[in-house]
């Protein structure tokens, strides 16, 4: 049973799982198992995984992946892996150290096809690793995360819905979000405040035109970081450089509204503005 295993393994760390360093620990045997099996993997893949922790989803994947890339801080957890998992399998790559964007920016050139993400991730980081993954999402052979149950519904969620957002906007734009296993918050150790979720993302079978992802990506984050602002406000705010004038001419050129809230906008809006921008 995997809280048994759990339960084992951090005695023999000799630790107490941190909330505050988000020390999360899977102990149902069911998500796990899905995580697994919805990762179908083969001695022909290589592996991400974010948050490798007391290593038993790594040990899954080590025994099935080509090759697993595994990142975790916490540098006693990590010597306990390397203990526990190093010396069973040649074909696993701890490295001890934080992960964020720039980091990832660098594995993903190491590995420009073919890579797989699967994790269970810590929730401080959850949205780098998103817009990082889904700025390459076509690179990419499949991303299966462990998410917040709220994260989950950020990326599925539609115009008007509280849960819309800059998120909501950056990822639909390139992916979809697959909604696969719900995971009580019951299913942990220690007991979060929250429910989660395992999810997929895809890329879309057709990718939209937008030349600069991070000028996109500063277009979407504007529009809702200055949320109950009008677009047109919001706009001038994050491109200062154009003034306003300029702004209220490539709204209208975009067929936008000036009044209207960035939140009311769809995915496509977003796409024909970032267009009119340049």
């Amino acid at each position: 049973m995997l809280r048994e295993e759990v339960i084992e393994r951090l005695r023999a760390v000799g630790i107490h799982p941190d909330k505050k360093l988000g020390q999360y620990f899977l102990v149902d045997d069911t998500a796990l198992a899905t995580i697994v099996r919805e990762a179908d993997l083969g001695a022909g893949d290589t592996v991400l995984e974010i948050g490798a922790g007391l290593g038993t989803l790594t040990e899954a994947l080590c025994r099935r992946a080509g090759r697993v890339i595994a990142y975790e801080p916490d540098g006693q957890l990590c010597s306990f892996l390397h203990e526990r998992l190093g010396g069973r399998f040649d074909n696993l790559e701890l490295r001890e150290k934080y992960i964020n964007r720039y980091e990832l920016d660098e594995i993903f050139a190491e590995f420009p096809e073919n890579l797989k993400i699967v994790s269970n991730l810590p929730y401080g980081i959850t949205s780098e690793v998103i817009v990082s993954a889904v700025g390459v999402i076509r690179q990419l052979a499949d991303v299966l995360l462990m998410l917040q149950h709220e994260v989950v519904k950020r990326l599925t969620a539609h115009p008007g819905n509280k849960s819309y957002g800059s998120l909501t906007v950056y990822t639909q734009t390139f992916a979809y979000a697959e909604e696969l296993m719900f995971v009580p918050r019951e299913a942990f150790i220690p007991v979060p405040n929250v429910d989660s979720q395992i999810a997929r993302l895809r890329a879309l079978s057709r990718q939209p035109p937008v030349a600069d992802t991070h000028k996109y990506f500063r277009l979407v984050q504007g529009a809702f970081h200055h949320r109950r602002k009008t677009i047109s406000n919001a706009l001038t705010r994050t491109f200062p450089e154009l003034g306003r004038t300029e702004i209220l001419r490539r709204l209208t050129r975009a067929d936008i509204l000036p009044d209207r809230r960035g939140d009311t906008l769809t995915r496509d809006e977003f796409i024909t503005l970032a267009a009119m921008l340049g």
